[in-house]
């Protein structure tokens, strides 16, 4: 794994390249093991540069993971989509997003190495529970 020291001299170089490139092995791995667990719909969440959460659903929606009727949960709109999550599914899609686009994330938070560390500690740990609860 690259250090997270390497993440923060990326984004202050603005590199993009060598932004994309950071840990893209590992982060390919985790995410390609989520992916595979979700419904089609999660292809147009993979290739979303950006999302809209709405906390809460209208009455009558259903989870767009399980089918299943939402008393509580959230909306996503992304790609010209609008779902509604069960938050125990929202929890696993925020942390993937994170996860696939987390040098970028870290840039545009413009954090320290130490803040790095325990954001992509948080996301990979929620992935990899996941990941075994699941597989």
């Amino acid at each position: 794994m690259q250090t997270f020291q390497s993440l923060i001299e990326y984004c202050n170089s603005n590199d993009i390249y060598k932004l994309n490139a950071w840990n893209s092995s590992e982060r390919a791995n985790l995410c390609a093991k989520v992916f595979r667990t979700f419904p089609s719909i999660f292809k147009e969440f993979h290739d979303a540069t950006y999302v809209t959460q709405i906390n809460g659903v209208p009455e009558g929606s259903k989870c767009a993971v399980t089918g299943d009727h939402l008393s509580g949960g959230v909306q996503l709109k992304f790609n010209n989509r609008h779902i509604c999550l069960h938050s125990t599914y929202y929890n696993v899609w925020y942390h993937y997003f994170r996860i696939r686009h987390f040098p970028f994330y870290i840039l545009h938070l413009k954090s320290d190495k130490d803040c790095a560390e325990k954001k992509w500690n948080k996301s990979s740990s929620v992935l990899k529970k996941y990941i075994l609860d699941t597989i």
